[in-house]
């Protein structure tokens, strides 16, 4: 296993989410319809990250169950936190 795509993988993927958890947080927080613009630009997120994440790391068994993990436990957190403030609000 390469451990430094691995980190590479991990570390855009935190960076992708904390910049949509910030984007919706500032921007389109107190907007109509903020749920469904999150979700859109998640899915955007999410794709992107899946593109460049194939690219980087080889097409085994090992990999793609590391993506599927790390991609599940990423989308819990920020589902979590995006759901919370969309209920306090």
């Amino acid at each position: 296993m390469d451990f430094t795509a691995i980190l590479g993988v991990i570390f855009l993927l935190i960076l992708a989410n904390i910049g949509v958890f910030f984007i919706f947080r500032k921007v389109w927080m107190n907007t109509p319809n903020a749920g469904m613009k999150f979700l859109f630009v998640n899915i955007l997120k999410d794709i992107a990250w899946l593109i460049i994440s194939l690219q980087w790391l080889e097409k085994t068994t090992q990999h793609f169950l590391f993506l599927i993990f790390t991609f599940l436990t990423a989308s819990f957190i920020l589902y979590y936190k995006v759901i919370r403030l969309l209920n306090e609000r």
